[in-house]
């Protein structure tokens, strides 16, 4: 079944917070969110670098 719907990863990071202490060190994945080839937002996922989810973010355009 078809849907209008797409969902892919854009991007992947790492990202350093708060120099020179680099206290923040998170591997940052990007999933762009289309619908009917619109972009609607974006959603973040954080990783540790242990490979632990920290956080997420979700952001509508």
């Amino acid at each position: 079944m078809e849907t209008d719907l797409e969902c892919y990863i854009k991007k992947v990071s790492i990202e350093l917070r708060n120099f020179p202490e680099f206290d923040y060190i998170h591997l940052v994945s990007y999933l762009s969110i289309e619908y009917k080839e619109r972009v609607l937002g974006e959603y973040r996922l954080y990783f540790t670098l242990e490979g632990d989810v920290d956080d997420s973010d979700f952001i509508m355009y």
